[in-house]
């Protein structure tokens, strides 16, 4: 291999490692940002039958826009904070199955 080739190499592996990572990361935050709405649900009280906060309503709007995986409808739909935090949990596991393809393999993964 000549000193050019293995320089080619080189950068492409580099290029791929990057692109890795890139992804990776991005996944890791996609999670975690879609976590911290799922907590913010669990902040208020669960049994409220008053409706959603607007402000848990602006965050999972801008989520929706975000995220590499689109919202379920039933995100957009849940009326009271309860049902809004089943779909949120469906959404989870639908980005997890995007991000962690091997996640798939076990069939008990939404129990």
């Amino acid at each position: 291999m000549s000193i050019q080739a293995a320089t080619a190499e080189l950068e492409r592996a580099r290029a791929l490692s990057w692109t890795t990572r890139h992804a990776r990361e991005r996944a890791r935050s996609e999670v975690s940002d879609l976590e911290a709405a799922v907590d913010a649900v669990e902040r208020h009280n669960l049994d409220s039958t008053e409706g959603i906060p607007a402000q848990v309503r602006a965050l999972v709007g801008r989520l929706a826009t975000r995220l590499s995986v689109s919202a379920p409808p039933s995100v957009m739909r849940a009326r009271t904070l309860a049902r809004l935090h089943d779909a949120l949990l469906d959404w989870e596991g639908r980005l997890l199955d995007c991000t962690t393809p091997q996640r798939c393999a076990f069939g008990d993964r939404y129990d």
